[in-house]
């Protein structure tokens, strides 16, 4: 025997599958949950930036501090060297290769090989240039804002031309407005002069 649909159920069942979807209410909470979702993610990677930034900073902070430190017998920078200061542990040695020799070097976080050189700010090899590359653009961007030391800073993108000076000899603060120089590359080389006294 064949079952037959009386009218009102036959109404219910087309009702019913004309209703399938979704409420606007529903859409509504799945796209409120779709922005947070978003914003957790982008706040997170600022976060990592940042902090890969504030490890960058405290090296070269570090760095420079360490470098005064081990020239402060000589009369300026000359004849400054890599291996001299990673053997005076001016770096992490979790960045450091070959340390104790005197073929040592060391890399940045990102891999960057790290290079020092006597330079003139004032006077004749009277400074010390640390030269920090491979940063990526955000971490050059941080690194910046972070910056509380006096030194000329200097930025530049990776295939651009010429370095921009970010932060001026005796200047208390860079300029951030100058921070484009760090770039839209994938990365960028900060460079950190500083003076002997």
């Amino acid at each position: 025997m064949k079952k037959t649909m009386s009218a009102p159920s036959l109404n219910r069942s087309v009702r019913r599958a004309l209703q399938a979807g979704f409420t606007v209410v529903e859409m509504m909470v799945v796209l409120a949950i779709g922005a947070v979702l978003i914003a957790g993610a982008v706040y997170g990677y600022q976060m990592v930036y940042t902090s890969k930034a504030q490890n960058e900073m405290k090296y070269l902070d570090q760095a420079m501090e360490c470098s005064r430190n081990v020239y402060a017998n000589q009369a300026n920078f000359a004849g400054a060297a890599i291996a001299t200061l990673v053997n005076n542990n001016c770096f992490p040695a979790s960045l450091a290769v070959g340390k104790g020799t005197a073929t040592a070097t060391v890399n940045n976080s990102f891999g960057g090989a790290i290079t020092v050189a006597a330079v003139n700010l004032n006077g004749t090899n009277d400074g010390l240039e640390i030269t920090i590359p491979g940063l990526p653009s955000d971490v050059c961007v941080n690194m910046l804002r972070l910056m509380s030391k006096p030194a000329r800073i200097t930025a530049q993108a990776t295939g651009a031309g010429a370095a921009t000076t970010v932060m001026a000899l005796g200047a208390a603060q860079p300029d951030l407005s100058q921070s484009i120089a760090c770039g839209n590359a994938t990365t960028a080389t900060l460079k950190a002069a500083i003076l002997k006294s």
